[in-house]
């Protein structure tokens, strides 16, 4: 199959249809063309998530049917997980949940393996967690970044306790919000002291990567910036494509192409994917620093 004919839409018929057999089949063809596990993750199974809650929500779905395509979704993110090429361990803990009465966790699922790629120990709690069970797992093992999932709007009086009694014991943790509702809630939610609300998880890891990596002793921003563009200017010159070629298939400015290759751009986790798949290439080939 043709790697532009690989995309969401064939997922969700697939998932629609219930073959099971096939979403495998289906995913490590994605995966044996060379498509970047992050974008499998973001621009095939994510707005497939998107449209089937969607779907479950306006009664146009089951709720046996939203489970099935949910566990059938869990079987391929374990698929293509197995093939990723994981970073070193940064040294850095997070902690990802979703909050009590909350049962749609994928979205945070999906969060915490992109921080595991990334070389974080995450503790994935998964669904239904009360806020003392949540709170107190923190205090134990003191992480860097707590992320919060909540996509019903019954739940949130739970994220708010949540929220309050982790604030209470551990006022130096970042707190993280995602899902479906948080978005709505934004402004109520950063009055709360929790400033970090993402609609999806490509916009959580931008600013994860951002913030620790300016903490991080270990790797300077102008350094991984350095080596980020010294890889693209590598596997660009090996494709024999200018810079004006590579703007032109990625979307983007010319100026801004040469910047990155001389490490003078900060560039996000999306526009990264954008890259790469104009290069025909992964985003772990131009982020991973051995490869430098």
């Amino acid at each position: 199959m043709d790697k532009n004919n690989l995309n969401h839409e064939i997922y969700l018929e697939l998932l629609r249809n219930g073959e099971n057999a096939e979403i495998n089949n289906f995913v490590n063809t994605c995966i044996k063309s060379g498509l970047s596990p992050y974008y499998i993750y973001m621009d095939i199974i994510f707005p497939s998530l998107v449209e089937i809650g969607e779907r479950w929500v306006n009664g146009q779905m089951s709720i046996a049917e939203e489970h099935l395509c949910t566990e059938m979704t869990k079987s391929a993110m374990e698929l293509v997980s197995q093939k990723v090429k994981y970073k070193n361990s940064n040294g850095l803990k997070a902690v990802m949940a979703c909050v009590e009465g909350e049962t749609h966790y994928l979205g945070v699922k999906m969060f915490s393996d992109f921080l595991i790629w990334d070389g974080w120990k995450c503790d994935f709690l998964g669904q239904d967690n009360p806020p003392s069970t949540i709170s107190e797992w923190v205090e134990k093992v003191n992480p860097s970044v707590v992320g919060l999932s909540i996509c019903i709007g019954d739940h949130f009086d739970n994220l708010v306790d949540t929220i309050d009694q982790i604030r209470t014991k551990n006022e130096e943790t970042e707190i993280i919000v995602g899902g479906i509702l948080s978005e709505s809630h934004k402004n109520k939610l950063i009055q709360m002291n929790v400033v970090n609300v993402f609609a999806n998880p490509v916009e959580a890891l931008d600013w994860i990567r951002s913030t620790f990596l300016q903490r991080n002793q270990s790797l300077v921003v102008e350094e991984y910036l350095l080596s980020v563009g010294k890889r693209i200017k590598q596997i660009r010159n090996a494709a024999g494509i200018n810079q004006q070629e590579l703007a032109d298939k990625s979307n983007l400015d010319r100026t801004y192409i040469s910047a990155v290759e001389n490490g003078r751009q900060n560039i996000s986790l999306s526009v990264t994917l954008r890259i790469a798949q104009a290069l025909n290439t992964s985003v772990e080939k131009i982020t991973n620093q051995s490869q430098i």
